[in-house]
């Protein structure tokens, strides 16, 4: 994962948890740590290997990561619909369904690509 400089500068070294890592029938709850580089911890190393092979068949691997694995699909589009009138988006996503700092940030990294 490419972060943009503002990204590292705020966010290096910061845990996100939990977390729900998913990749082909890989799907697991854990955290990882985001860095520099792009991340790293007990929950990536778990999806290294199939991802690793993806990379060298198909030439990139595409994982999803749900952000707040407490909380179903439909209750983050009923939460999420409401609207926001004069807060952020930043601070939407926090009051609305608890997404702040780090995983807001990945949030936003994500809808941007």
């Amino acid at each position: 994962m490419a972060w943009s400089p503002h990204f590292i500068e705020k966010f290096d070294g910061h845990p996100i948890k939990p977390v729900v890592l998913s990749f082909e029938s890989f799907r697991q709850q854990g955290e990882f740590i985001t860095t520099k580089n792009g991340m790293e911890g007990s929950l990536i190393y778990a999806a290294s290997a199939l991802m690793r092979d993806e990379t060298f068949a198909k030439g990139k691997a595409v994982m999803q990561l749900d952000l707040a694995p407490d909380k179903t699909e439909a209750q983050l589009i009923e939460k999420l619909s409401k609207p926001r009138g004069s807060r952020s988006m930043a601070g939407h996503l926090e009051r609305t369904v608890g997404i702040k700092d780090v995983k807001g940030g990945v949030a936003r990294v994500c809808a941007e690509r």
